[in-house]
């Protein structure tokens, strides 16, 4: 059992050897994920939030990692798998490209083989009183950015930039009821604004191309005279 005896005002945070980590590959700088594989330590964060010790809920998500690591981390590697579509659009790529940092992913050997886990985050949010398990992960396409996943047990609730893993985000609290009425209002005005600007900006660059073709046309219809004319 990993011990977490830490008091208000300390940081807490420890480091930890796990064996399935080891299969992963090594953090570098920022969020990179270098070419050898990992010792297997990696830090642990725990939130604190307003408590005065670390909570029960928060001491059973760790535990549960720890004697669960193949089983959590196998279905992380399946939750990139699944997400990797989503995230190669976020970055503009449309097919795999190892120069972009979009390698070929196609299992979990494949996942291992480019990421890198640096830290796990138990966060403060819970679920069936057990916390919610960010990583924060060095990958090849964002080393500034890098991966994050949150997770509970063995379900991914969420991937996308590392600081998902230790901020939370929406998709969380969906899953554990505490999303509300009013963040639901705000994020579809949001959306609809996104949406807008982005077909304002279509718009704008078709009409755009329009004006290309209408000048091209009207260049090859003059006459040879034309051009020594305003």
């Amino acid at each position: 059992m990993i011990e977490l005896n830490f008091k208000k005002g300390e940081e807490w945070y420890l480091e930890e050897r796990f064996e399935k980590i080891k299969e992963f590959r090594e953090t570098g700088t920022y969020s990179m994920a270098k070419t050898v594989d990992s010792d297997g330590i990696i830090g642990i964060h725990i939130e604190e939030y307003d408590f005065e010790k670390p909570q029960e809920f928060q001491k059973k998500a760790l535990e549960y990692f720890n004697n669960n690591q193949t089983d959590v981390l196998n279905a992380l590697c399946l939750g990139i798998i699944e997400y990797y579509p989503k995230l190669m659009k976020v970055y503009d790529i449309t097919e795999f490209d190892e120069e972009f940092g979009f390698p070929k992913i196609q299992n979990i050997d494949d996942v291992k083989k480019v990421i890198g886990i640096g830290n796990i985050h138990i966060l403060d949010d819970k679920k069936d009183e057990l916390s919610y398990v960010g990583f924060e992960c060095g990958c090849p396409w964002d080393e500034e950015h890098g991966l994050g996943i949150i997770m509970h047990k063995e379900r991914v609730i969420d991937v996308g930039a590392a600081d998902i893993a230790f901020s939370g985000s929406k998709e969380l609290r969906k899953d554990n009821g505490t999303y509300t009425e009013e963040e639901r209002l705000e994020d579809e005005k949001w959306e609809k604004q996104i949406a807008e600007n982005i077909a304002k900006y279509k718009k704008e660059q078709e009409e755009t191309k329009l004006r290309e073709v209408e000048n091209k046309k009207r260049k090859l219809n003059k006459k040879w005279w034309q051009f020594w004319t305003k």
